[in-house]
């Protein structure tokens, strides 16, 4: 049997997440592996097709990429990191935050980290 040492993740920040956290810690305590939460920002890929975002925003409206990209991160940094405290302890675990296409982002991750195993959900459900 292959030996699993890294498990990547990759989760969205919804409810449904949790299950999927769970079960991947389940696995790496019993496998005795290291975690990667993976979460990829996908929001940011309609904003930054939208030139009034870049500078001032809309008028009347206090939005730029870089402040949306700054509150998107400090909420899935909550979400990632509660996660990890709720459902990881005693198991190694690292939180990935990236921005770009779901699909992508995982292949890149995965191509960059030689991970042996990817544990997750399907649309949203666990």
């Amino acid at each position: 049997m292959p030996q699993v040492k890294d498990i990547l993740v990759p989760i969205d920040t919804h409810e449904n997440a949790a299950p999927v956290v769970q079960w991947a810690s389940l696995f790496a305590h019993a496998t005795q592996s290291r975690l990667t939460l993976l979460h990829a920002n996908e929001s940011l890929e309609f904003m930054k097709a939208r030139p009034g975002l870049h500078g001032g925003g809309f008028a009347g409206l206090d939005l730029t990429v870089d402040k949306w990209r700054h509150h998107y991160q400090q909420e899935a940094r909550a979400t990632l990191d509660q996660l990890a405290q709720q459902y990881c302890s005693g198991v190694s675990v690292s939180l990935l935050m990236l921005e770009g296409r779901a699909s992508a982002t995982i292949l890149g991750v995965l191509e960059s980290t030689n991970g042996d195993l990817v544990v997750m959900g399907t649309h949203g459900r666990p």
